[in-house]
């Protein structure tokens, strides 16, 4: 169902966007080093989930053009990467 598919979306943003960018800043392992085929390894399978999501996320359009039978985003209007209300949480508000 199309809830189904938004609550899962938003979980894989959730963890490609959360954890594995978070990884990409604070682990000393995940570095860019070109001779290091493990270390260029390391730095492929953390920087590439958000990197898919980032285009999922902005350009849902043209995923659905180009390929309208495999990903069904009809929900990525409903999705909002900012709050509505401003770009600060203010508790209690």
């Amino acid at each position: 169902s199309s809830l189904a598919r938004q609550a899962f979306l938003n979980a894989l943003m959730g963890v490609a966007c959360g954890t594995l960018m978070g990884a990409n800043i604070v682990l000393p392992f995940v570095a860019c080093l070109f001779h290091d085929v493990n270390a260029m390894t390391g730095l492929f399978i953390h920087l590439m989930p958000p990197m898919v999501m980032y285009t999922f996320m902005w350009h849902s359009e043209d995923i659905r053009s180009a390929w309208p039978e495999v990903f069904r985003l009809t929900y990525m209007d409903r999705i909002h990467f900012f709050p509505e209300a401003g770009p600060f949480f203010v508790p209690g508000s």
